[in-house]
């Protein structure tokens, strides 16, 4: 049962395309500008800073890779929309942030 629970969790929380901006969520440790350092290499564009400042809302570009996005140890990589009930739609994503 609880094997089945765990399934039902994993496929809750993992985006199913790459099209859909993304929650990424780390630990709450993590300052934002060492989350920012973290992401400043991916193909991703930043929208905004979810509710906490350890939750980072991204929007993938075509060569994105969600292998390459584990690497940098996030907790959960949820979608935005789905999941998040993120409402900013049509937002423009926020330029790159020099570190």
């Amino acid at each position: 049962m609880l094997a089945g629970f765990a399934l039902v969790v994993f496929l809750q929380f993992s985006p199913i395309q790459k099209k859909g901006d993304l929650a990424v969520i780390f630990s709450p440790s993590l300052s934002l500008t060492q989350i920012l350092a973290r992401l400043s290499f991916l193909p991703v564009d930043f929208v905004r800073v979810g509710l906490f400042e350890n939750i980072v809302i991204i929007r993938p570009k075509p060569s994105f890779s969600m292998t390459v996005l584990q690497e940098t140890n996030p907790w959960f990589v949820v979608s935005a929309l789905a999941n998040g009930g993120c409402l900013f739609l049509k937002q423009k994503p926020i330029s790159k942030v020099r570190l």
